[in-house]
């Protein structure tokens, strides 16, 4: 990803304040760019100065790692309408039906990730370990609310163990 930013250092050193646009309400230096992408598990290799603006920055952004938490499987919840409709031929996508199942679910909020996924895991397997009537059925797994652009501290997700009655 390359992006071009007004930077905020030129703005300080040349007092150019006048740049200032009511409806521009960030502006980045390379600290705070850093920061933002590390959210992503991105990094940037390299930035240069651009004279637009005043002063602008050229940023070169990579990602470093995959954002997947093993085993990866995307599900969707539809209606049954939704079910009906026909798919185009050539969609790699095929719904199934599940049957009804109940599960014990914990919400969180905060990055996606598998050292999150595993914390509010390690959270719900110790709040099963202490029901009486109830332990696991299936191998838990993940539900995520956001897309990717929304900023990690707002984002949600929920994990879920299925279970049964015990015998």
């Amino acid at each position: 990803i390359i992006i071009e930013v007004q930077y905020l250092m030129n703005t300080l050193k040349d007092l150019t304040f006048d740049n200032i646009y009511h409806e521009h309400y960030n502006y980045w230096s390379l600290t705070s760019l850093v920061n933002f992408f590390n959210q992503f598990d991105a990094k940037i290799i390299k930035s240069e100065p651009v004279d637009t603006h005043g002063g602008s920055i050229r940023v070169y952004i990579k990602k470093d790692k995959k954002a997947e938490i093993n085993p990866g499987k995307m599900g969707f919840y539809i209606s049954e309408a939704d079910y009906i409709r026909s798919l185009d031929k050539q969609s790699k996508i095929k719904p199934t039906r599940e049957a009804a199942y109940t599960v014990i679910s914990i919400g969180k909020r905060g990055k996606y990730s598998e050292n999150g996924f595993q914390d509010a895991l390690t959270e719900l397997k110790s709040y099963l370990k202490n029901q009486i009537k109830w332990e696991a059925s299936g191998p838990a797994y993940a539900i995520f609310w956001n897309g990717p652009y929304v900023p990690s501290f707002i984002k949600r997700f929920e994990v879920h163990i299925p279970i049964k009655p015990k015998t």
